[in-house]
């Protein structure tokens, strides 16, 4: 028996019925798989969403995420604050900035390689904010700071540098300062410092540091700058002119005695010129006249030194002659008198005056002379011219007729002795004849023996107002003058 098939006929919308019941269902199915199955993309809760899985790490593949926003302006776009341990990211939409930090603490924001090679830009706590300050650093300075590495200019306190530094506004800028012993250790052309041992700003110009000239506030004499100081020395006649009134320190030698005449090999030292120092002296905007005095040539008193203007005037005596001949009792007196020659003097007297006046103020302490040497009725006879710091040696002393010692300034830039007495020398033509020193700051050597002895009679050093040893001349004078930059 043949059976024919049988066919069932829906009709068209209860089709459309079945077959969306029948799509529904199996992509319930899938998706409960694919929720539940291991190694899914999407959350294992079952609830679609945007946010896929990578292993244990999730992302979103499309989009952007707003927090605190519903209308995300950027990939991430965070209203509000954002919490990182114990430091707080705080935006301010309206003004464009962040916050970093939080108000009990240092904070720190780091870009770098590695745990200690990285720049810091560093916050420093305060608990009065007024004294908190910020700070661009490297850890443990182990790196250098470059700014601006392949050119252009930098401006500090300007938006328009001119220059590859431009600082701006009307303050200062203050340079780098330390002691000729902190000089870098490799200096490179160009370096710039300020030098406290010196006071003075110092270059390094590829060889040596060199000291960068100032502009003095007077003219007049050789001029130096050294150790902060403008300095005018005088070692002839002229002219100091002061643009600028104020106060100066000053130096004011006479010009030392000649020894006396050794022609008869009896001869004594002569005495130094007077010396005035003053290490404060008013000078006001004017001319001032300097006369540096000359030395005393062999038995003449040396000549003045002076400094006169503005109604003021300092003088410095010349020294005293040194004695000559027996029994002449010849030695003269000066800034620092002369010595005596046999058979027995009590030495010349010195005239400088102890306390100067400058015919306005009188300064007390301020001039230096003494007197020459005691001579004697045994060899060596004679004496020591006088010297600024002491008496000129008496003949019978242990280190016999020596000049007077003088006074040590460093008002030239160097420590430098003035105003030494010039020295006797014994009876030539009897035993036991010697030669003796000059004082120190400029005193001659004496020498009774008419050029037997090779060396001779010296004279007093030129421009320290020293005496002339025996036979000898004087030293010229000096007038120096320094004041600070």
């Amino acid at each position: 028996m043949k059976l024919n098939k049988a066919i069932l006929v829906l009709p068209q919308n209860l089709k459309t019925i079945v077959l969306s019941i029948f799509i529904g269902l199996f992509a319930c199915a899938i998706s409960i798989f694919a929720f539940s199955s291991p190694g899914s993309n999407q959350p294992p809760n079952g609830i679609p969403t945007f946010w896929l899985l990578n292993g244990t790490s999730m992302y979103y593949s499309g989009g952007s995420v707003g927090i605190g926003t519903s209308t995300p302006g950027a990939l991430l776009n965070v209203l509000g604050n954002i919490k990182a341990g114990s430091t707080n990211i705080t935006s301010f939409d309206s003004s464009s900035l962040i916050l970093l930090g939080n108000n009990a603490s240092d904070s720190y924001f780091v870009a770098g390689q590695d745990n200690t090679h990285n720049l810091q830009l560093k916050w420093t706590y305060n608990s009065t904010p007024n004294n908190a300050y910020a700070a661009i650093q490297t850890y443990n300075n182990a790196n250098p700071i470059v700014i601006a590495p392949t050119g252009g200019n930098v401006g500090i306190g300007t938006v328009s540098p001119a220059a590859t530094l431009d600082v701006g506004g009307t303050g200062s800028l203050k340079m780098p300062i330390g002691t000729t012993a902190q000089r870098p250790a490799s200096p490179v052309t160009g370096m710039m410092r300020f030098n406290t041992d010196n006071n003075n700003f110092e270059v390094y110009n590829g060889t040596k540091w060199l000291v960068l000239s100032v502009e003095c506030s007077a003219g007049g004499g050789v001029v130096a700058r050294a150790n902060g100081y403008c300095i005018h020395t005088f070692t002839t006649s002229g002219t100091f002119q002061v643009t600028t009134a104020g106060n100066v320190e000053m130096l004011v030698v006479g010009g030392g005695g000649g020894g006396g005449d050794n022609s008869n090999y009896r001869g004594a030292g002569g005495g130094a010129g007077g010396l005035i120092y003053i290490s404060s002296f008013p000078v006001s905007v004017g001319s001032y006249s300097v006369v540096v005095g000359a030395g005393g040539a062999k038995n003449n008193k040396g000549s003045n030194s002076v400094f006169s203007g503005n109604g003021r005037t300092l003088t410095a005596l010349g020294g005293g002659s040194g004695a000559y001949n027996d029994s002449t009792n010849n030695g003269t007196s000066g800034g620092s008198g002369g010595g005596q020659w046999y058979p027995g003097y009590v030495g010349a007297p010195a005239t400088q005056p102890q306390t100067t006046s400058d015919g306005v103020s009188t300064y007390s302490n301020t001039g230096f002379g003494n007197a020459g040497g005691t001579s004697g009725s045994a060899q060596p006879y004679g004496s020591g011219g006088g010297g600024a710091g002491g008496a000129g040696g008496n003949y019978n002393d242990g280190a016999g007729p020596v000049g007077g010692i003088g006074k040590q300034y460093s008002i030239s830039g160097a420590s430098t002795y003035y105003a030494g007495g010039g020295s006797s020398a014994g009876y030539f033509n009897q035993g036991g004849y010697l030669r003796y020193s000059g004082g120190l700051g400029g005193g001659g050597m004496g020498d009774n023996s008419l050029g037997t002895i090779t060396d001779g009679s010296t004279n007093g050093v030129t421009n320290t107002g020293g005496g002339g040893g025996s036979g000898g001349s004087g030293g010229s004078g000096v007038v120096i003058i320094r004041y600070p930059f």
